[in-house]
């Protein structure tokens, strides 16, 4: 009968060895090993996995650390099933994740970053910062841009963390930033590394006197989705932009901030509104 260890061996091989992902995949593998041991696999239980779940938080983990966790051991339980190394997989309740507080960065604030980057003589990490706010994009997808993935005023990202290509159109000055990097061999920012901008991040972020755990990079992604419902663009279109697998994940986060258009639309119906047929 298969043991535990050897599921995550031939799982690492099977799904995550060489992908984008393999790092943090490898962390979540280290940690069931060394909750589930090298047991047999027929003897993982879903109260088994109920108790270590609940171990993970006692020791401070999120409920949103504890599912990733649970995600992949119920893949490879799954498999084993699929497999016939696995009579039949258990169930595996996922915690349930609350939203949290939305961080969102004010004009002012997005200022006061760009000049305490400036002042600290990376007016390139300044320029990621705009570029950041402005196409709503992850940090590692701009840092990995490159040249052929930007075009007539659009970015191409085909390689995103849901596995769907998006285009995203660029703001004036997020195109006149790429633009001004041309003499960068590959992309733009390709020679940053993330650890250093980082760093930069919460020197700034100190200097600015900002203790809210909340404002880090990926705030700014947040910044870009809310300033574009507060303009208001439609739920739909933003969702799109952010490369959502679906709107319910775009409404669950940013929903409150969606303009209310119920009474545009009814008075389409309206005797003279536009296509009406009156």
């Amino acid at each position: 009968m298969m043991t535990f260890h050897t599921l995550c061996d031939r799982a690492w091989s099977k799904f995550w060895e060489g992908s984008k992902n393999a790092p943090s995949q490898a962390s979540i593998l280290k940690r069931l090993r060394a909750s589930f041991g090298g047991r047999k696999i027929s003897t993982i239980t879903t109260a088994l996995v109920e108790d270590i779940a609940s171990k993970w938080q006692r020791e401070g983990s999120s409920a949103k650390t504890c599912n990733r966790h649970l995600s992949s051991l119920g893949k490879m339980l799954k498999w084993a099933e699929r497999r016939g190394e696995l009579e039949r997989a258990p169930y595996i309740e996922r915690f349930k994740e609350g939203i949290g507080r939305l961080r969102v960065v004010s004009g002012e604030e997005e200022a006061e970053v760009l000049r305490h980057l400036t002042i600290a003589g990376r007016p390139d990490f300044a320029d990621i910062v705009a570029c950041l706010v402005d196409t709503g994009m992850r940090r590692d997808e701009l840092l990995s841009l490159l040249w052929e993935q930007i075009e007539d005023g659009w970015v191409l990202l085909e390689d995103t963390k849901n596995g769907r290509p998006r285009r995203i159109p660029l703001t004036q000055r997020a195109s006149k930033i790429l633009e001004s990097y041309r003499d960068q061999e590959g992309g733009p920012f390709l020679a940053v590394a993330k650890s250093t901008f980082s760093d930069a991040w919460n020197k700034a972020k100190a200097a600015m006197g900002i203790e809210d755990k909340g404002f880090v990079p990926h705030s700014l992604r947040h910044t870009f989705a809310s300033r574009l419902l507060e303009r208001r663009a439609d739920l739909f279109t933003v969702s799109r932009l952010l490369g959502h697998t679906s709107i319910k994940t775009t409404a669950d986060v940013y929903g409150h901030l969606s303009p209310d258009r119920a009474e545009e639309a009814v008075a389409l119906l309206e005797p003279g509104a536009p296509d009406s047929g009156h």
